[in-house]
């Protein structure tokens, strides 16, 4: 089970759902970023030991994906 955090420009991370494919994975992000008024102008991401990080523009929030 992969589990889905939003990290803000403070560090704090927030669970925001836990998916087991990554389209599960890509379905909780597009569901935060509607819910939250916001459009991704672009998508960036990468993989480290502790997870896979999305960067969705903001340049200071990211996604990270932990399984």
């Amino acid at each position: 089970m992969k589990k889905i955090y939003f990290e803000n420009r403070y560090g704090e991370r927030q669970l925001i759902g836990s998916r087991d494919t990554d389209e599960g994975v890509w379905q909780v992000i597009n569901n935060f970023l509607t819910q939250h008024r916001y459009k991704a102008p672009y998508v960036r991401s990468w993989t480290d030991n502790e997870g896979t990080w999305y960067d969705v523009g903001s340049h200071s929030e990211f996604f990270v994906v932990i399984k």
